[in-house]
C-alpha cells in the first residue's frame, strides 16, 4: 500500500477473511453489499486510496462498476483480483471477463504481467486437477474425480441432500475438522 489506505472488498464475508490473511486491517474490509450500503450513506474512499476486489469475477457489472466509480473519485488505484474462467456472476455480469479481454487485446505484455497460473486454494495434487478440469469445461471429468474419491453424494432430492451435508459437516466438526 506504500502508506497509503487499503481497502479490501469481496462478495461473502467469507472471501474478506481471506484479505485478512493478506494482511488487510478488518475495519478497511467490506463486503460489496456493505460497501454499497456504506457509499449510499454518504462514504467516501479516502483520496489516493488503494481498493483491492477478490472475486472480482463473480462480482456484478453494476457493482464494480460502482466500485469503479468511488475509486475514480478518489484518485485511487483498482485492483480487480478474480478468475475469468469461474463460475459466472450472481447478478447481471461479465464486465469483469469483458475488461480482461479487453486489456489483453490493447496492453502488450499484459498477460505475462497479469495473469497467476498458480493454484493457491487447493492444496491437493487431484483437486488442482479437478479444478483444471473443470475450467476447460470438462465438468464430467471435475465430478468423476470428486467421485472416485467419495467426495459426490446423490440424494433422492434436495432436502435429503441437505440433510447429509448438514450431518457430514457436523460430524467433521466434532472430530476436529473445521
Amino acid at each position: 500500500g506504500e502508506g497509503r489506505p487499503v481497502i479490501g472488498i469481496a462478495l461473502s464475508a467469507r472471501a474478506t477473511q481471506q484479505l485478512r490473511d493478506a494482511h488487510i486491517h478488518s475495519e478497511d474490509l467490506r463486503t460489496v453489499a456493505s460497501f454499497k450500503a456504506w457509499l449510499a450513506h454518504g462514504g467516501r474512499i479516502p483520496d489516493g486510496a488503494l481498493v483491492v476486489v477478490d472475486e472480482a469475477g463473480v462480482v456484478g457489472t453494476r457493482d464494480l462498476v460502482a466500485v469503479q466509480e468511488s475509486v475514480l473519485a478518489a484518485d485511487g488505484q483498482l485492483v480487480l483480483v478474480g478468475d475469468t474462467e469461474q463460475l459466472t456472476e450472481i447478478d447481471a455480469g461479465g464486465y469483469f471477463r469483458s475488461l480482461h479481454r479487453r486489456l489483453s487485446e490493447q496492453v502488450p505484455g499484459y498477460r505475462e504481467e497479469h495473469e497467476l497460473h498458480t493454484v493457491i486454494r487447493q492444496r491437493d495434487p487431484l483437486d488442482i486437477e479437478a479444478l483444471k478440469a473443470l475450467r476447460q469445461g470438462d465438468a464430467g471429468g471435475a465430478v468423476r474425480s470428486l467421485d472416485d474419491r467419495g467426495l459426490v453424494f446423490e440424494g433422492a432430492d434436495s432436502l435429503e441432500a441437505a440433510r447429509q451435508m448438514v450431518a457430514d459437516w457436523a460430524a467433521a466438526r466434532d472430530s476436529g475438522k473445521e
